[in-house]
């Protein structure tokens, strides 16, 4: 890999997400510039307009992009602009510096635009995002590849639903949540009807399309998966603990989040190995490349079930995905590299990064 390479860092983003990636952008710079690359932030504005981030790494934290937007700051110079709001996202293009790589961290659903420019880029492509942000296909291609998914049922924010039918099928324990939000954006866990509408209403501000399904009282485990044509998926498992009932944006995001997770899990070997094949087997079915996590539900009798594929993983230091691979063996800067290497493999194929995983002795 010649060095250093200039990457682009793609933060920020039009929808509800716009502020969770932020709290990775810092690692990730240091990161990959410990490594000898040079990086160059690219900050999408809620507006939609792009812009080019002229401040050095330790000022990262001292103002939020959107306030530097606010002021008009020279700090930030504007590459993509909207040319119509109307009818079509038409866009123009400035004096963006050559990149040769893209690090996308913002949720936006960018890949197929950054496909166009003929750009490598960390992780899947448009297909595995797309699928794995709409949670009602990913379960049903899983399940139908043989994957346990957790019961339920899919309606639209139009639809009249009887509460009685619903909780006669699923239980009186639910969760309602929106099909194409991350970030515990939109979910409530519902006990009594009153509570049903109100949770259909909230998933509802986030997307017509609403899921509704059996809450299932387990432990949340998870399993990394990083690679392409050979993934590979780690040898350790993180878990969610203490959730007080489920893992809420306010516990992911505004309390102290490493409190809530454990690295690794505490489960049997066999165990373990069944659901790391399981965790492999969902990432290559829906057609990943690069990088994801993928959410189970473990029940006290050991049964577990797939609940999300997560093709844009938290990458923050202590995010749970960076720490599920160091335990596995593959520290913080290391699993940056692969995930650059894994880029242009993609590209070019002619990277092999799963070798340099297995040089790791993961």
């Amino acid at each position: 890999m010649p060095l250093p390479l200039k990457i682009g860092i793609l933060c920020g983003g039009t929808g509800a997400e716009h502020g969770v990636d932020l709290l990775a952008v810092k690692d990730v710079v240091n990161g990959l510039s410990s490594l000898g690359h040079l990086t160059k932030i690219i900050y999408i504005a809620k507006s939609g307009i792009w812009y080019q981030v002229d401040i050095e790494n330790d000022e990262l934290n001292k103002k939020t992009f959107d306030v530097l937007v606010e002021e008009k700051s020279d700090k930030l110079i504007p590459v993509m602009k909207l040319i119509s709001k109307n009818s079509a996202d038409i866009f123009t293009v400035a004096a963006l510096e050559p990149i040769d790589l893209f690090f996308p961290l913002t949720d936006d659903p960018i890949q197929g635009f950054l496909d166009s420019l003929g750009t490598p880029y960390v992780g899947s492509d448009w297909v595995g995002v797309a699928v794995g942000r709409d949670k009602d296909i990913c379960k049903r291609l899983l399940s139908s590849a043989g994957l346990p998914v957790v019961d339920g049922i899919v309606i639209d924010i139009n639809e009249p639903v009887d509460y009685r039918s619903i909780i006669s099928r699923l239980g009186s324990t639910l969760f309602v949540k929106p099909a194409r939000q991350g970030s515990s954006f939109g979910v409530s866990k519902v006990f009594e009807e009153n509570g049903f509408h109100e949770a259909i209403e909230a998933a509802g501000r986030f997307d017509r399309k609403i899921i509704i399904e059996t809450a299932i009282q387990g432990r949340e485990v998870e399993v990394a998966v990083l690679g392409d044509e050979s993934p590979v998926v780690s040898s350790e498992l993180g878990e969610i603990v203490d959730m007080d009932g489920y893992y809420t944006f306010e516990k992911k995001y505004f309390q102290n989040s490493e409190r809530h997770i454990k690295v690794p899990a505490m489960i049997d070997s066999k165990l373990k190995e069944e659901m790391r094949l399981a965790g492999l087997k969902a990432f290559q079915v829906l057609g990943c490349s690069g990088m994801a996590r993928i959410d189970f539900i473990l029940e006290p009798g050991n049964r577990y079930y797939v609940l999300e594929v997560n093709t844009s993983p938290g990458l923050g230091i202590k995010s749970m995905y960076p720490k599920i691979w160091d335990a596995s063996g593959l520290q913080y800067k290391e699993l940056l590299n692969c995930l650059v290497e894994s880029a242009l493999a993609k590209k070019t194929g002619s990277i092999n990064v799963e070798h340099q995983l297995s040089m790791s002795n993961i």
